[in-house]
């Protein structure tokens, strides 16, 4: 794949993960001028990773959906929110091996 970002400036990236995340991804490209690349998408993404996006995107609106729901949704809330959980910054203890979206994604 060439490089989509040739002459090395400023690249803002984004991925459609919902409203909310493209909206601040608007917003900063309006106030830096420059355009959304959307990483998801080619040329950025292979044509497999876009199909891989595509299908986590519609899991993760399901699912976030079902978790709000009365039948099993504290159980689906507790599994949306372990394979999306973000690790602390300072953490206490050695976080470099991979989290469970990571070896998810990578199969």
């Amino acid at each position: 794949m060439s490089d989509p970002n040739p002459a090395g400036e400023v690249l803002l990236a984004a991925v459609d993960m919902g409203y909310g995340h493209l909206r601040a991804a608007w917003a900063l490209s309006s106030q830096l001028g420059v355009p959304v690349s959307q990483v998801d998408r080619p040329p950025f993404a292979t044509a497999h990773e876009a199909r891989l996006w595509k299908v986590l995107r519609t899991a993760y609106t399901g699912l976030s959906r079902a978790s709000q729901g009365r039948w099993g949704g504290r159980t689906l809330r507790w599994v949306l929110e372990t394979l999306t959980e973000i690790p602390r910054l300072y953490p206490y203890r050695d976080l470099s091996a991979p989290t469970l979206a990571v070896k998810l994604a990578a199969g």
